[in-house]
């Protein structure tokens, strides 16, 4: 059996993290987006951009500075495919983050509590802070007072996982 991080004829390497073929930018030089070399890949579905290494096979861990440089570097084309797969990223998890803290807001009135006006509206502030880049506008005090929110959510849902 093949190692299916490898490239193969229509093997391609795969993200290590939810093993979805990994994809590279259609460019004037590899007009057929083949994974090559010391280049850049992306997970489609996690949004990873993932250096591959001279055995074409993806870096294990994160590589070193000078090796994602040079391969974000290697053509303008790739640089600019890179940028938008961060953009893409970063709109994704604004989003997925306003529907978190939807979410939060009904489990809060549910629960209630002594500083159940101030959560929600740390949570509405939070959530309406993302602007249509994924780049948020809320204060350092209302991203921490809603991360612990959603902390203590996903803990909650956690031990509930686990008990039922």
């Amino acid at each position: 059996m093949s190692d299916p991080t490898i490239q193969n004829g229509s093997e391609k390497p795969t993200c290590e993290w939810c093993g979805a073929p990994l994809e590279t930018a259609v460019t004037v030089d590899n007009p057929l987006a083949k994974i090559q070399a010391n280049s850049l890949a992306r997970c489609p579905s996690c949004l990873l951009l993932i250096v591959i290494g001279a055995d074409l096979r993806p870096y294990p861990d994160l590589p070193d500075e000078a090796a994602f440089d040079a391969a974000w570097n290697a053509n303008p084309e790739i640089s600019e495919w890179a940028r938008k797969t961060q953009e893409i990223a970063r709109v994704r998890s604004a989003a997925e983050t306003r529907a978190k803290c939807r979410i939060a807001r009904e489990w809060l009135v549910a629960r209630g509590g002594p500083d159940l006006v101030g959560d929600l509206a740390a949570l509405a502030a939070h959530a309406a802070g993302f602007d249509e880049q994924g780049f948020t506008r809320a204060s350092i005090d209302v991203r921490h007072r809603a991360a612990h929110i959603l902390s203590q959510l996903s803990r909650q849902m956690r031990q509930r996982a686990l008990v039922g």
